[in-house]
């Protein structure tokens, strides 16, 4: 069976959009190599195009089963999406000069941590310290009122920019591998510029009963069935 990306509906094969929330329904890898006529031409893309994730490729038989748009960064402008098939994790990240693309085999998920919150950056954060100190510090040096003036600006205006930017909101997703490669987004590095989007609660709350059904219902097709007596 088929499900909605969007709203999780169950939807028939055939099925062009869902018929609880309007989404229009993608494809799945054999129905789209039974098409026997050519592309037509793809128009340019414009710039909110150039920095969507592209539409996953899906297997033989892969269908995609839910999408969350669970982070993205402004500078540069990115989004990033988790799609769950039935046969893969996949992380996608992309914007006009960003790639990040991650994938995991369904049967292999081990364990799932996410963080979507605000954390402080302790180094952005006591650089504006000492520089919002080193401009009050001025007031009792005893110099000229214009001269202190500009002082005490030229400390406190900088130290409060850093200690307003050493507050960050920060998207963490760690998805751990029994086969020992992993899913890591917003570790280290530019990954801290990714901050949480719409649906990054949803993600946190319904994504490891998601992969532990789907885990179940492929457990449950490989059991050979016994023998009726």
């Amino acid at each position: 069976m088929k499900f909605c990306k969007r709203c999780g509906s169950p939807v028939e094969s055939d099925d062009i959009f869902c018929g609880e929330c309007g989404m229009p329904l993608s494809r799945t890898a054999p129905e789209a190599a039974s098409d026997n006529a050519a592309p037509a031409p793809q128009p340019p893309m414009d710039e909110e195009e150039k920095n969507t994730p592209r539409q996953v490729i899906l297997a033989q038989g892969e269908e995609i089963v839910r999408e969350y748009r669970c982070c993205a960064s402004e500078f540069p402008n990115q989004e990033g999406i988790l799609t769950v098939t039935t046969h893969r994790v996949i992380f996608q990240c992309l914007g006009e000069k960003a790639l990040l693309v991650q994938e995991l085999p369904l049967e292999n998920v081990a364990g799932i941590k996410v963080h979507s919150g605000t954390v402080i950056l302790w180094g952005r954060t006591l650089g504006g310290f000492a520089a919002a100190a080193a401009g009050l510090s001025v007031l009792f040096t005893g110099m000229g009122t214009a001269a202190t003036a500009m002082l005490f600006l030229a400390g406190m205006v900088p130290g409060a920019i850093l200690m307003y930017l050493g507050l960050r909101s920060r998207f963490v997703l760690e998805i751990t591998s029994s086969g020992g490669a992993a899913i890591q987004v917003g570790r280290a590095g530019r990954d801290l510029l990714l901050h949480p989007a719409e649906e990054d609660e949803r993600l946190a709350t319904e994504l490891g009963a998601l992969i532990c059904d789907l885990k179940n219902g492929q457990e449950s097709a490989a059991r050979p069935t016994e023998a009726v007596r």
